[in-house]
């Protein structure tokens, strides 16, 4: 990094501290409901949705797992989506798909870029957006003169992988490889569908793990913007800034932000597509109860005063409710808004209260 981006990002580093302890009830006012946003999970009850959505959240980032939907090559399977989608879609919520994971057919594991099959990838997108964006087959079977109506809300921003820049998500961890995959997602997306919007995936802003196997968001980002005739091919950026507090928070975001305009790409959107503390006692990112409605009170003021410099589109909790599986991450047992038995914590409180419903 540059003596003078550094000089520009300590400034505004202070900008963003002011602001973290300044954040007015006008920024909350104006921000959309689909800024407040979540992550499931585990597939959300219709009940779950309507409690949420009437506490504030008006989005939820739902994963389309390719290898899920699509198991064997041949017609794909929508019913598992359909399922994440259906409760969501009848309470308004807008949904963000995240599209990833390569099928056994396509990769030998689901992590691996289907840079080696691009076609069998574009022909996928091509079929989800003719099933969940504008006159989507979905739509029509959810119709008001169907047996199981829906509201019509298509699909039309799609985030392509998951923190592309982090092995534990994506292999190879390349800014090379990843272009290719977003270059051949647009031409299938807007193929179909000329006014969707395409994000990229998450970036963890700042891995422990060095190069090749991971890389700051800033790094890989970096060169990514570095591809050929990569810019046309996306809408926006996104990151995943965890960090030991909020206080710590604007300074990465700031430095992403500075890497956009670097390379003229100043008034592209930002999504923080997750973000969030749990509520053990101990453990990486555990705060325990009262400390992660603090640190979500924090952080979103946060963003809730930057929202408009920072081009922020909405922020997605990670997650809606803890996660005890076996395979779920280091610190996601405790994540939730909710318990896993969906009894809502101190974190839920200050979310809606922050949401103003």
């Amino acid at each position: 990094m540059t003596t003078g981006r550094r000089a520009v990002l300590a400034a505004l580093a202070l900008v963003c501290l002011t602001a973290f302890w300044t954040g007015s009830g006008t920024a909350r006012a104006a921000a959309p409901a689909t800024f407040w946003g979540v992550n499931p999970v585990t597939v959300p009850t219709d009940a779950q949705i309507q409690q949420i959505s009437a506490g504030g959240i008006g989005s939820i980032r739902v994963p389309l797992n390719w290898s899920t939907v699509q198991p064997l090559a041949g017609t794909p399977d929508w019913a598992p989506f359909d399922a994440l989608i259906e409760a969501p879609a009848r309470h308004h919520l807008q949904v963000l798909p995240v599209i990833w994971g390569s099928p056994s057919w396509v990769a030998p594991r689901p992590l691996e870029l289907p840079v080696a099959n691009l076609s069998a990838w574009s022909l996928f997108l091509r079929q989800a957006v003719m099933r969940y964006g504008p006159d989507g087959s979905f739509w029509a079977e959810h119709s008001a003169v169907s047996s199981k109506p829906l509201p019509y809300d298509p699909i039309t921003v799609w985030q392509i992988w998951n923190e592309p820049n982090f092995f534990y998500f994506a292999r190879p961890v390349s800014a090379g490889a990843y272009a290719k995959l977003i270059v051949s997602s647009h031409a299938a997306i807007a193929g179909v569908d000329p006014g969707a919007k395409l994000i990229l995936g998450g970036m963890f802003a700042n891995p422990k793990n060095a190069p090749p196997r991971a890389y700051s968001a800033v790094s890989f980002l970096d060169s990514f913007y570095g591809r050929k005739g990569i810019k046309n091919s996306f809408d926006g950026v996104a990151l995943h800034p965890y960090a030991r507090d909020a206080s710590t928070l604007g300074p990465d975001i700031e430095a992403v932000r500075a890497t956009m305009k670097e390379n003229g790409d100043a008034g592209a959107g930002l999504w923080i597509t997750e973000i969030g503390w749990g509520s053990a006692a101990t453990g990486p990112f555990q705060k325990g109860a009262n400390g992660q409605a603090r640190e979500l009170g924090r952080a979103f003021s946060l963003f809730l005063a930057n929202r408009r410099r920072w081009h922020l589109e909405g922020v997605d909790w990670w997650s809606l409710t803890d996660d005890p599986s076996p395979t779920a991450c280091n610190f996601c047992d405790h994540t939730g808004l909710f318990t896993a038995a969906f009894q809502p914590k101190p974190a839920w409180a200050r979310f809606a209260a922050l949401a103003g419903r």
